[in-house]
């Protein structure tokens, strides 16, 4: 791993090229799968079931993909999960051709696009700390988020002006092909997204992986559950996310049926959304001297307050604005979030924190997705978001007097002694200290 004063090297910036060619093409996919499934049924219930199909995935195998992950070479999974996926969305475009694409196979790519999705996102989680000095994490993961937002911006721009004269299930080969050009940059990058591991403990044969697997993922959850920043972190998101998921699936039937919009507001409702992440991932490095918590607690309130102004208003330019803090605030907390998983979880089990935390914090999506369609079907766009707004604010108030509320980034704090028994860490983990309620030792 690079040392704590090591800045950002040729590989980081190889892999910050990848991510960002990859980000660009994942928006216009984004942006035309969710239109897609609105051109073909207008329902609002439909637009729930494509965003609960591509999280139910985390809910099935994300503690396996996580166990796997820490047990295997990442780059080389990274490369290969590129590659699928680019010939996963090439099979909608090939289909369409014969007119014979419906919306099973569409709810098919989106749940298998996603399951190989898990693998990859642990894999870059963990990719991060041997690319960057771990005193360097917020500024490169701002800075990656930053290109992720970036693309996310340019994305649904030119996706917009692309469906004028393509039709929208074309738009994937962009994907496709930016897929390809992120395995062709990963291959290129030099260093390793592996600890070095002792004699016995590298890579294994598939045998052998998958009597540990069990093992392996127990060590996960129990490392994730018994410590109080991180069971905080789980528990939280799993709150919001039951009900923030109703506000990202239904974007663009809120654009189209509460703002009457056409396709190209509708893009640009998405690359404002990605601006505001822009601004807020550019500056995310110069908030270390705010306490964590308090960026955490006002990050969800503002989520909760500008959802309720969406649910109010019916003024286009009004709701880009609060889009775009929505989304910029909703980012913020990621960032800070993942930095502070990072900061404290020892390399051998990153993959698995990674995943245990996505499959707690998202395992409540599908249902809340799925039951939003319906009750927005019932009550209407904006009573719906109104609601939502409120239930989220709520929970940034009890956040406050929760381990997460109170939380902090400070390295130079003694370490308490464990609060469980956690693994014993390999030599050269970092020690680090965050406090949240009380001091632990990750």
């Amino acid at each position: 791993m690079p040392a704590a004063d090591q800045r950002p090297s040729a590989d980081f910036w190889l892999y910050f090229a990848g991510r960002f060619i990859s980000d660009l093409g994942s928006a216009f996919t984004a942006f035309a799968i969710p239109l897609l499934i609105f051109t073909k049924t207008g329902s609002s219930v439909g637009l729930g079931l494509s965003l609960a199909v591509s999280l139910l995935p985390y809910l099935l195998f994300g503690f396996v993909a996580g166990a796997v992950v820490d047990r295997v070479d990442r780059r080389s999974l990274m490369i290969g999960v590129d590659l699928a996926r680019a010939a996963l969305l090439v099979s909608l475009p090939l289909i369409a051709l014969g007119d014979e694409l419906n919306l099973v196979w569409i709810y098919v790519v989106a749940f298998l696009g996603s399951t190989l999705q898990i693998p990859f996102t642990a894999g870059q989680f963990a990719s991060v700390t041997h690319l960057v000095g771990k005193d360097h994490l917020v500024t490169a993961n701002a800075r990656l988020q930053g290109a992720t937002s970036l693309a996310q911006i340019a994305g649904p721009v030119l996706a917009g002006l692309a469906v004028a004269t393509l039709p929208v299930v074309d738009l994937l080969l962009i994907d496709a092909a930016t897929f390809a050009l992120s395995a062709a940059s990963l291959a290129l990058i030099r260093s390793t997204f592996n600890d070095a591991r002792p004699p016995g403990e590298g890579p294994r044969r598939v045998a052998v992986l998958l009597r540990t697997l069990r093992a392996d993922i127990r060590e996960g959850l129990a490392y994730v559950w018994h410590n109080p920043l991180l069971r905080s972190i789980a528990v939280t998101m799993a709150v919001v996310n039951l009900f923030a998921s109703t506000t990202l699936a239904q974007l663009v039937f809120y654009a189209k049926r509460q703002l009457s919009v056409g396709n190209g507001q509708v893009s640009l409702m998405f690359a404002a959304g990605a601006a505001g992440v822009v601004l807020v991932s550019l500056s995310a490095g110069r908030l270390r001297h705010i306490r964590l918590g308090v960026i955490l607690v006002a990050s969800l309130a503002l989520n909760g307050l500008t959802v309720v102004g969406l649910g109010l208003t019916t003024n286009y330019a009004v709701a880009i604005v609060l889009w775009a803090v929505n989304s910029a605030v909703s980012v913020l907390f990621n960032i800070s979030t993942m930095t502070l998983r990072q900061r404290i979880v020892p390399d051998r089990l990153l993959g698995r924190v990674m995943t245990v935390s996505m499959v707690l914090a998202w395992s409540v999506i599908p249902v809340g997705a799925l039951a939003g369609g319906f009750v927005v079907e019932r009550a209407g766009i904006g009573p719906v978001l109104v609601g939502i707004g409120v239930v989220i604010a709520m929970t940034a108030a009890v956040t406050a007097g929760s381990p997460l509320g109170r939380a902090r980034l400070a390295s130079d704090e003694p370490a308490a002694p464990p609060q469980t028994a956690p693994p014993q860490t390999a030599p050269g983990d970092a020690n680090e200290t965050v406090s949240g309620g009380r001091t632990t030792r990750e």
